[in-house]
């Protein structure tokens, strides 16, 4: 059986739920059990971790530019530097040096462009995709703006 199928399976009026999930894949026997953490010692840890994630992410702070405008901005950002699979951050406020604030600014466009092309083919779906790709366009543009600038 497909993951997929499995999931269809526990769909309750078209809406699937997370505890749902969990509670089908507790027997070892279900196809869902290999991709879930059954130690408690470890899962808690990792979860502890996603909490210190989260958190970090969550931290905002208000900055005015010179024109009078406000507007909030996370103080920490995910760090190029990183390697994928190692978790860090790096503070916005410490004013990385311009080729690491050109990557970080990279970084959130390729986030921005890809939860727009999934909106895209999720809307294509629903038959509503008319404007995405303009909007992708838009991002695909200021990226190459972004790789300009360092190479200036």
């Amino acid at each position: 059986m497909s993951i997929a199928y499995e999931l269809k399976s526990l769909e309750r009026d078209g809406r699937l739920l997370p505890a749902d999930v969990v509670n089908a894949a507790r027997p070892a026997s279900n196809p869902l059990h290999p991709y879930f953490d059954w130690d408690d010692s470890s899962a808690a840890e990792k979860y502890r971790l996603d909490q210190a994630r989260t958190l970090i992410r969550s931290v905002q702070t208000e900055v005015r530019i010179t024109s009078g405008v406000h507007f909030a901005v996370p103080v920490y950002v995910r760090d190029p530097r990183a390697q994928k699979d190692v978790a860090g951050y790096v503070a916005v406020a410490s004013k990385p040096s311009r080729d690491l604030s050109i990557e970080i600014a990279r970084n959130e466009i390729r986030a921005a462009i890809a939860m727009m092309r999934r909106a895209e083919k999720i809307s294509a779906a629903m038959g509503v995709a008319e404007q995405f790709e303009m909007a992708v366009q838009h991002a695909d543009a200021l990226m190459q703006s972004l790789a300009a600038l360092e190479t200036a």
